[in-house]
């Protein structure tokens, strides 16, 4: 009954339009943006980190990261490297958390919470790299976010990622631990790379 409707992503409004055969016409694409932040010096992690920032629904596809993230561990032996997961503690994460002790991956995971805005600006600022290794999303605020605070961001291969991302990140196979393992290591060691990343993040 809506005369109009606003979509956050071409990705989105053609799931509107297959979902509920809403004329396409009716449908105006409007991105989202980021607010202007100022980096803060200190950071509150000490250790070189990978960065996951929102919720721990299973389209989110932190337990294939995970996976991945422990056989990064394994065979990393010149960097002690942490995972630092940020987003409110709830069922989903509880589940993520059992997880990461079964996995035996307690030392190396970091379960930061919620985070105001002045943390996540924070842990954006001084991570390695964000990792967002989505099925799927309607839109990706995270990977801005990180942009704005040149952090490289290494994310899924999916269709939603490539319209707001362009080429401005690495991206990988979701279903792939090693293809995930082979992008962490290539931000990780190639600082031509990283710097590539951040510059093309700004535009």
């Amino acid at each position: 009954r809506a005369s109009k409707i606003i979509a956050v992503s071409q990705t989105t409004k053609q799931e509107i339009v297959d979902h509920f055969s809403i004329p396409p016409e009716k449908i105006t694409v409007t991105h989202e943006g980021v607010d202007e932040q100022v980096k803060s010096q200190k950071p509150l992690i000490e250790s070189p980190y990978f960065l996951y920032v929102g919720n721990a629904y299973p389209h989110k596809n932190l337990e294939t990261l995970l996976r991945a993230f422990q056989q990064y561990t394994v065979h990393s032996t010149q960097y002690i490297v942490k995972l630092v997961l940020v987003g409110k503690d709830d069922f989903f994460y509880r589940r993520i958390k059992e997880l990461v002790g079964n996995m035996k991956l307690d030392d190396s995971v970091i379960f930061f919470g919620q985070a105001d805005d002045m943390q996540l600006d924070n842990l954006y600022a001084h991570a390695i790299a964000l990792v967002f290794p989505s099925f799927m999303e309607g839109f990706g605020l995270p990977g801005l976010e990180a942009m704005a605070c040149e952090c490289p961001v290494v994310c899924s291969d999916i269709p939603i990622f490539h319209e707001i991302y362009g080429d401005a990140t690495v991206y990988f196979n979701p279903k792939s631990p090693e293809d995930m393992i082979s992008k962490f290591k290539a931000v990780m060691s190639d600082k031509t790379l990283q710097n590539h990343l951040i510059e093309k993040g700004k535009l």
